[in-house]
């Protein structure tokens, strides 16, 4: 395998990792065996992008794969709750709505508009995915509530910051830093018109 392919054969482990996770929550792996799964999806979710990064290997379709890894991943999460930890999921069920709706509700406002669904990789939405994983962690490993509903707010101030991205844009992008960068190439685009 070539070095430069490294980043998207992670992101390919990630999706692999998913019905992994579902499986083995459906056939009761004990809880510290899901919690290493998950662990290790969430470490592939900054691995990949880093190393894409480091090795100049970033692409479009890189990228694309990464949005659809993370899209897959995220939404099995509550599935393997429901599974392994239904009263977890059941006490924190309007939180994992939240968690699930700032994974939604940007990719169909995307799709809505574009064709296809966001894969902006805002800072946000890396922050997010940071306190996510934590959160995720703390609430199935130490039964700890509080870092997953702060990763929740967290997620859905990102997924905000998305939805605002994609009514400002013309035309669907990669890879976009934040509201602030877009705001300022449309406003450099119209000074130049």
């Amino acid at each position: 395998m070539r070095l430069q392919s490294l980043p998207n054969a992670i992101t390919v482990a990630r999706l692999v990792l998913v019905p992994v996770l579902v499986a083995g929550a459906a056939l009761d792996l004990p809880g510290v065996a899901l919690v290493g799964l998950m662990a290790l999806a969430f470490a592939t979710d900054f691995a990949d992008g880093l190393l894409a990064r480091w090795l100049g290997a970033s692409s479009a379709f890189g990228a694309r794969l990464d949005s659809i890894a993370d899209f897959a991943f995220y939404l099995s999460i509550p599935l393997v709750a429901w599974l392994a930890w239904p009263q977890i999921l059941l006490r924190e069920a309007p939180w994992f709505a939240g968690a699930v709706a700032s994974i939604v509700v940007p990719a169909a406002i995307a799709a809505a508009k574009f064709g296809v669904a966001s894969g902006y990789h805002t800072w946000a939405a890396k922050l997010g995915a940071l306190t996510m994983g934590l959160g995720v962690l703390a609430l199935f490993g130490l039964d700890l509530a509080w870092p997953f509903r702060l990763a929740v707010v967290v997620a859905l101030l990102a997924a905000t910051e998305e939805v605002a991205i994609t009514l400002v844009l013309r035309a669907p992008r990669e890879d976009v830093r934040s509201l602030w960068h877009v705001l300022g190439r449309s406003q450099r685009l119209a000074e130049r018109s």
